[in-house]
């Protein structure tokens, strides 16, 4: 009996976000009703409104990690360059029951990608490197399956998951760590599925490739570029980009995995790190909010307009059945890929957006640019509802917050 309580409590969690809480079931209204009637809000109404829906929205995540019992999560809200809340829950390690706080390091994991275009970009604005240069120009001994797809991969492909490889190529052989160089030996035994350019196929062997690009121009490592070029001027002072920079990390926010008895903490990884633009970056979610006041006022980016605007424009298109997307229930109307992040368009909206999972990691980041509203979600433990929040929340700020006029 206990065994099938506990059960249906986690398979409540996967339609919780779905309805209102109310007092039958124990939860508190998640929001209440849309009473705002101006045609053109000022920007105190609007902020006001805003402000209202983030404290209700902060509240009922009380109440459903309560319900879904993960050992930890963390979450940034920025808006207008300003950092509304960073707020955490639970625990960095239940072996040592020691509590989370705002500059516990986590993995980022796939939300590592979306720094890597800003490293190229600052390169691109240099004149040193072109988003059309072949990838063979930098890497003059790397090989595909082709000589003629070889020659004609550009680090757009890269950027933008269109080399033409099956989806995932050789993630498997990062999952059991070996050796990332005989790893991209071993791409020209793959026959291409798509000739580069043509289809999006997820990658992250291949985007991996960028921290060798760059590293060939700079004569310096991927990891010292992120720290000087984007860490350093973001004030991001717990963040990294290896193995090393996390395990020497003041607070660590450690991995938990869950068996049948419930979460236990599991070992950091080096895992995925041969691949740092892939998932190779480390940070706590003080410095996730510092990176979204980074993406959202421009005062201390690394790119000019111009690559900014590349970065975040749709390169190839993908399928809003992705499972990526199942969460927004037939909302998205349309999503892309642009370089290192998703492109969702809704019909009043659209979000650039990403998320990571590695190492029993999950991340979760999304930014509005026209009304300048951003979310990070952080958790140390797979599972839970981490997938639901973000489109919950956007869902809710566009019934909730009117836009400010002229926005």
């Amino acid at each position: 009996m206990t065994k099938f309580i506990a059960g249906m409590g986690f398979l409540v969690i996967g339609v919780v976000l779905l309805i209102p809480f109310n007092k039958v079931t124990g939860f508190i209204p998640f929001f209440s009703k849309n009473t705002y009637s101006s045609v053109n809000p000022t920007k105190a109404q609007v902020d006001s409104a805003f402000n209202l829906l983030v404290d209700e929205f902060l509240v009922s995540i009380d109440s459903l990690f309560d319900l879904n019992q993960v050992p930890g999560m963390a979450i940034s809200i920025v808006k207008d360059g300003e950092v509304i809340e960073n707020r955490v829950w639970g625990y960095s390690d239940l072996n040592t029951r020691k509590k989370l706080d705002t500059l516990s390091v986590f993995r980022l994991a796939s939300v590592s990608k979306g720094f890597a275009p800003f490293i190229v970009g600052k390169l691109v604005d240099r004149g040193f490197i072109h988003w059309d240069d072949p990838v063979k120009k930098y890497l003059p001994n790397f090989q595909l399956h082709s000589n003629s797809a070889t020659e004609n991969l550009t680090l757009r492909h890269l950027l933008s998951h269109t080399t033409g490889l099956p989806r995932h190529t050789f993630s498997n052989l990062l999952d059991q760590e070996q050796d990332i160089n005989l790893i991209i030996q071993k791409l020209k035994e793959v026959p291409l599925r798509h000739s580069p350019g043509s289809y999006y196929d997820y990658q992250n062997v291949t985007y991996g490739l960028l921290a060798n690009v760059v590293e060939s121009v700079t004569k310096r490592s991927y990891s010292q570029l992120l720290q000087e070029w984007i860490f350093d001027p973001a004030g991001m002072n717990t963040s990294s980009g290896s193995y090393s920079g996390i395990m020497n990390s003041s607070s660590i926010a450690f991995p938990h995995t869950r068996n049948r008895r419930g979460y236990v903490r599991s070992n950091l990884s080096p895992r995925y790190y041969s691949v740092g633009p892939a998932a190779g970056v480390n940070a706590s979610i003080t410095d996730m909010g510092k990176w979204m006041q980074m993406l959202q006022t421009k005062s201390t980016l690394i790119v000019s307009d111009s690559t900014m605007n590349e970065i975040f424009k749709p390169q190839i298109n993908m399928c809003t059945c992705e499972s990526n997307f199942f969460a927004w229930e037939g909302k998205l109307q349309k999503a892309s890929y642009g370089f290192g992040w998703r492109i969702l368009e809704f019909k009043q909206n659209t979000l650039y957006y990403h998320g990571g999972n590695v190492n029993q990691y999950r991340s979760e980041i999304a930014l509005d640019p026209e009304r300048k509203i951003g979310i990070t979600i952080l958790q140390n433990a797979p599972g839970g509802f981490i997938s639901r929040i973000i489109p919950l929340f956007w869902n809710k700020l566009q019934e909730r917050v009117p836009k400010e006029k002229g926005v």
